[in-house]
């Protein structure tokens, strides 16, 4: 580990006060320049050997100089880039305050404190996206407050030097911290700036319910897992929070890439209306009462204790009467929809004994609603590609946006061909309002994402 001391000059320019903090990719330090000694800064010194390669240094330092453009009021700036052969190192702005992991340890935060962080780390977000980078590891402690509420984003240029070294990479280990990790990522090892947005909306759920919307699942073996049977929507676990912000969250962490925010400026101006008290434009709101009094009879689950959980909100949201009458048609349905989930249960199994060698289609979720679907895919050949799929009497119908393609029904093994060339479509996950997967070109061995959505009927 290099260890810069306290009181030396650094790189002949700045003289170390001392020591403010440490990771896995270096050191802080806390700094002056003797000219200026009411304008302190921060030095971010990486651990030598962190850069193998002539290339990868040529990278960071790029990363670093690109960020030099970005001046916003809710980015840490960087101000100097130092290149020696055995150290590189960045001073940049020096915040005075706490990062959001320490605040959120001091107690809860106000709905509207915490929609005005998540305004502003949006705003943050999307002044590093305009200039074409990512940050790839959003997480409270990378999110500073100074003492004056205003939030910065640090570390964005290490998150991607990070996902780029050499030795990282070829070790087969993914870059970042896993609880913050967005699907399409576990699923491919890459991803898009609206994984930045998954990551804010994970925080911003952990800020109003005290948890993570997910369970946090550290074996990347098993990290899809986690995305499966996720937990309670946030106004299950908050009844009291706005509608509106609740619906800004669960949009920004919407497992289908069609559904999520599409950029950070969606996200801001969701959050801005909010604030105004105007109409969002992008994310649906949904009342207390259609998210908290819907009946949770999934297969495999404990409904007596959902239908419990689901007794006490509704008490808390309605007059006595009106919850007294409510409780009372709660309790009817639920025992109206078991019997409709056992009896459909036990009609797919007859048709399942009496029909041996209809088996089910591989790969195909079994909740892909009827409809049309539109997206894209992105990974190979040129990104951007359209992708249109028509769902209707058990049959899927695909076409891909590419010269000699056509609509063509997917085979049993969910193979599309387009003129000599098969694609394998795999499907990752699915709901009412779209779905998202892989695609495999079988003839050139190359792989890329897709998601689409449901277009409305």
């Amino acid at each position: 580990m290099l260890e810069v001391e306290k009181g030396s000059l650094f790189a002949g320019r700045y003289i170390v006060v001392r020591c403010i903090g440490a990771g896995g990719m270096g050191a802080v330090y806390l700094a002056h320049d003797p000219r200026y000694r009411n304008f302190p800064v921060a030095l971010k010194v990486l651990y030598p050997g962190v850069i193998k390669s002539r290339e990868l240094r040529e990278r960071f330092k790029t990363e670093i100089v690109a960020s030099y453009r970005i001046s916003h009021k809710n980015i840490v700036r960087a101000y100097e880039y130092f290149d020696e052969e055995n150290m590189q190192a960045y001073a940049m702005e020096y915040i005075e305050g706490v990062d959001l992991h320490q605040r959120m340890k001091s107690g809860p935060m106000s709905f509207e404190e915490v929609a005005g962080l998540l305004r502003q780390a949006a705003a943050g977000l999307e002044a590093i996206h305009s200039e074409g980078i990512l940050h790839r590891d959003l997480k409270p402690e990378n999110i500073m407050l100074t003492k004056r509420g205003l939030v910065k984003i640090a570390d964005f240029g290490v998150a991607r030097l990070r996902d780029e070294n050499e030795s990282i990479t070829k070790a087969g280990m993914m870059v970042g911290t896993p609880r913050y990790f967005a699907p399409e990522y576990v699923e491919l090892g890459e991803c898009d700036q609206r994984g930045d947005l998954f990551a804010l909306g994970v925080i911003g759920y952990e800020l109003l319910a005290g948890n993570s919307p997910f369970s946090v699942e550290e074996d990347v073996s098993n990290m899809m897992d986690r995305f499966i049977q996720r937990g309670p929507s946030l106004l299950e676990a908050r009844p009291d929070c706005p509608v509106e912000l609740a619906a800004i969250v669960e949009k920004a962490i919407a497992l289908s890439l069609g559904r999520r925010y599409q950029s950070a400026a969606q996200m801001r101006l969701d959050l801005e209306a909010l604030q105004k008290r105007e109409p969002l434009v992008y994310a649906e709101v949904r009342s207390v009462a259609e998210v908290v009094c819907q009946v949770p009879a999934e297969k495999g689950k404990d409904n007596s204790k959902a239908e419990e959980k689901q007794k006490a909100k509704v008490q808390e949201n309605l007059p006595p009467e009106a919850a007294v009458k409510e409780l009372r048609r709660l309790h009817t349905s639920v025992t109206v929809i078991s019997l409709l989930v056992i009896a459909l249960a036990i009609a797919l199994l007859g048709v399942y004994l009496y029909h041996p060698r209809r088996g089910t289609i591989p790969n195909r979720p079994s909740n892909l609603v009827p409809g049309q679907y539109r997206g894209i895919v992105n990974g190979f050949g040129d990104d951007g590609v359209d992708l249109s799929l028509e769902v209707a009497d058990g049959r899927i119908t695909a076409e891909l946006e590419l010269p000699g393609c056509s609509k063509s029904e997917l085979s049993p093994e969910n193979r599309y061909m387009c003129g000599q060339k098969a694609y394998l479509i795999r499907f990752s996950m699915a709901d009412q309002f779209g779905a998202v997967g892989t695609i495999e070109d079988l003839t050139e061995r190359t792989r890329g994402s897709w998601s689409v959505a449901r277009e409305e009927p």
